[in-house]
């Protein structure tokens, strides 16, 4: 996570609901390992009421945060196709690691799933299913950045912040 991000996380994190609560487990559970792990596409590209969960009503530090994150998602998508194409397996798995944590904390709960997907078929590695894995976490990835950088977006950031 970015530091900016993680500053921003600690701080509503000091002053909402521990993260690690049952409230929240309840809400916004884990989701489960294995066949059954829920699909990305099933999901929303962002889910702003998480997002919110994490840094409350301030609408200027949920765009920061989500500038931040768009930022660094594409930086980190290129870096990934690179680490695919390179076949170099500990970068696939450390930068989806990268894009999965801030993901969860921003709400785009597909893409953080994408990057499970991805990280499952990378035990044992299995290029052909790393390759169709990485291909569809890309796609949700440039959704959700596309999705963060609309106006239309941040008008409703700023519209749920007044309510």
């Amino acid at each position: 996570m970015t530091a900016g991000l993680a500053d921003a996380a600690a701080t509503q994190a000091a002053t909402t609901t521990d993260p690690g609560s049952d409230a929240l487990r309840e809400r916004y559970p884990s989701p489960p390992e294995g066949p059954n792990t829920p699909h990305a596409d099933d999901q929303p590209l962002v889910d702003l009421d998480v997002a919110r969960f994490y840094f409350g009503e301030d609408v200027g530090s949920l765009r920061l945060a989500m500038g931040i994150f768009r930022e660094k998602l594409s930086a980190d998508l290129t870096a990934l196709s690179t680490a695919v194409k390179a076949r170099n397996l500990e970068q696939v798995r450390y930068i989806t690691h990268q894009i999965k944590a801030p993901a969860a904390y921003m709400g785009a709960t597909g893409l953080a799933i994408a990057c499970q997907e991805t990280s499952l078929n990378a035990e044992p590695p299995n290029w052909d299913d790393i390759d169709a894995a990485t291909t569809h976490l890309a796609s949700v990835g440039e959704q959700v950045g596309t999705l963060l950088s609309a106006e239309t977006w941040q008008a409703e950031v700023a519209f749920r912040a007044q309510t």
